[in-house]
């Protein structure tokens, strides 16, 4: 649906991060957010970057649980 994909900066501002951080999670850039499911390249270069908000909300619910288990396991060896 076209209203779950937004302009860098309001995805930014949906999602509660800056742009910066989106940009920077991007796989290219050796992030978890992935080409072609969580952002679209703009068809020029300067274009916008879309960016599908659910699922970049999914997915940083998904990292952000690992490292709250992955804290916890360190937690209890120590």
């Amino acid at each position: 649906m076209q209203h779950e994909w937004f302009k860098t900066s309001e995805a930014a501002r949906l999602c509660g991060v800056s742009s910066y951080w989106l940009k920077e999670n991007r796989d290219i850039s050796g992030g978890f957010l992935v080409i072609d499911k969580h952002w679209i390249p703009g068809i020029t270069p300067t274009s916008s970057i879309r960016w599908h908000v659910p699922l970049v909300l999914e997915a940083m619910r998904y990292h952000g649980m690992n490292r709250i288990k992955g804290d916890q396991m360190l937690e209890a060896v120590q």
